[in-house]
């Protein structure tokens, strides 16, 4: 339930803020901090508040987030003006802590044959939920107003808050001693320029003073915050894991679908929409375009399902890259033929089923390759690249098909293509760095079966890897 209801709000914002900007009575450059205030909230608060997960209690914190996100919700659907609806925006990234959290906790409660497959329908949830925004948000704004599509969440938020607190167990799994202030301030100060730079670098120039001047502040502080979580006696992220082949380049590989999903749902809904002499889209309504997207949402939750029953036959690593391999072939599927709704509908409903089985795998193989006092932060780290290759992708792709017709600022049909193959691109992308994850990756181990020391890390970083070596015995 509350991952269904963080997905929902994290997507349904972008198709309808023509509508927000004339409800609220702003301008079109004000109104996309609609969307970036979420992100850099979403982007800090994800690995601070994972983190937390595993010092204080991931239940604790879990139940902290969703009265925080419920809390948002509220301000939101009551804003009557731009800076009460960014008010609203900025509680609700907190949420984006939701899923790693969701993740520790199935790992230290669920019994060991469920945890794969536990973990696979969370994790596809987000992709589900951000599909199904895209489906009511055009009844639901036609009939109820655009305010609607945050009392829904409102509703369900605090159904989930109290389902968790009845039904969810807390963990005894825990990490001693809170993190430090510094490598928490310098964690946020370089999330901050960067995603700065990457969602608003287009509207300043890439080359004016202020975007240059930010992106080499961020590069600066994430510099001293690799510095000082190396020095911290408890970091943030124990930078440590960063050199474990299997942490890196599954990090990797989760920017490049980030990109890909992030940059699906910010280009297909406008081509579809897309009409008129220039618009060279199919020139449907904002609810026809969500219907014709909802093979994708069945895609995800298709891809999320399957994944682990895949697990009981090949490798995560391998899962992996058979999802990769499905994704591309959707997103070049789509560059190819996109004239008609049933082939889109179909190359969507490929692609869908590739990224809701990448959404799905990712978070086990991270998990194999840290102790359980570390899955919190280990898999809030992945969250977060994620985000930021969604917004490098949403960027980029919109670039490319305004690339092609930039006389008028709008995609030409050769700008749609070209942006469909950068999602094919990304896919790729994702299923070549794929292959560098260790081939002896196994599934993470449920904590049922990792915790008989009371709650400490029980196994080594080694686990899920090939070796004791390659782990560089990192344990803190």
């Amino acid at each position: 339930m509350a991952a269904i209801v963080f997905a929902l709000v994290q997507s349904v914002v972008s198709p309808l803020l023509p509508l927000v900007q004339e409800h609220l009575h702003t301008d079109a450059a004000s109104v996309t901090w609609v969307l970036t205030a979420y992100l850099i909230s979403a982007a800090v608060a994800t690995p601070v508040l994972a983190r937390l997960g595993d010092v204080l209690g991931k239940r604790r914190v879990l139940v902290a987030v969703l009265g925080t996100f419920a809390v948002g919700c509220l301000v939101a659907a009551l804003a009557d003006s731009l800076a009460v609806l960014l008010v609203g925006r900025v509680l609700q990234g907190a949420a984006g802590a939701l899923f790693p959290l969701s993740f520790a906790i199935i790992r230290d409660e669920a019994p060991p044959h469920r945890v794969a497959t536990s973990i696979g329908v969370v994790s596809s949830l987000l992709a589900v939920g951000s599909g199904t925004s895209l489906v009511i948000a055009g009844p639901m704004t036609r009939y109820l107003g655009y305010s609607s599509v945050f009392w829904l969440p409102v509703v369900l938020s605090c159904a989930a808050f109290v389902a968790v607190v009845v039904a969810v167990p807390e963990s005894r799994v825990r990490t001693p001693g809170l993190p430090g202030l510094l490598p928490t301030v310098l964690l946020a100060g370089w999330l901050v320029g960067l995603l700065l730079v990457v969602s608003s670098g287009s509207r300043w120039g890439w080359s004016s003073a202020l975007t240059l001047g930010i992106g080499a502040a961020a590069v600066v502080l994430a510099a001293g915050w690799w510095l000082a979580e190396r020095r911290a006696e408890r970091p943030v992220v124990d930078v440590r894991l960063l050199r474990l082949r299997t942490v890196w380049t599954s990090n990797l590989v989760a920017l490049a679908v980030g990109a890909t999903v992030y940059g699906n749902f910010a280009l297909i809904p406008r081509f579809l929409q897309a009409s008129g002499p220039t618009g060279h889209g199919l020139g449907l309504s904002l609810g026809q375009a969500g219907l014709l997207l909802l093979p994708q949402t069945v895609g995800f939750a298709l891809g999320g399902t399957l994944s682990g029953r895949l697990g009981r036959w090949l490798s995560p690593r391998r899962v992996l890259l058979t999802a990769s391999l499905v994704a591309t072939a959707g997103y070049g599927g789509l560059a190819l033929f996109h004239a008609s709704a049933w082939q889109i509908a179909l190359v969507t409903l490929v692609s869908g089923t590739g990224n809701g089985l990448a959404f799905a795998v990712l978070p086990t193989i991270v998990m194999a390759a840290v102790p359980p006092t570390q899955t919190g932060a280990a898999t809030g780290l992945n969250a977060n690249v994620r985000l930021i290759g969604g917004a490098i992708g949403g960027q980029l792709v919109a670039a490319v098909a305004v690339g092609f017709g930039a006389a008028a600022a709008v995609p030409t049909q050769s700008g749609y293509t070209w942006a469909f193959a950068v999602l094919a691109g990304f896919a790729v992308t994702g299923a070549l760095v794929g292959t560098l994850i260790p081939p002896g990756t196994r599934s993470a181990p449920a904590g049922r079966s990792a915790r008989g020391d009371g709650g400490t890390a029980a196994g080594s970083l080694s686990t899920g890897l090939p070796s004791e070596r390659e782990s560089g015995r990192a344990t803190p």
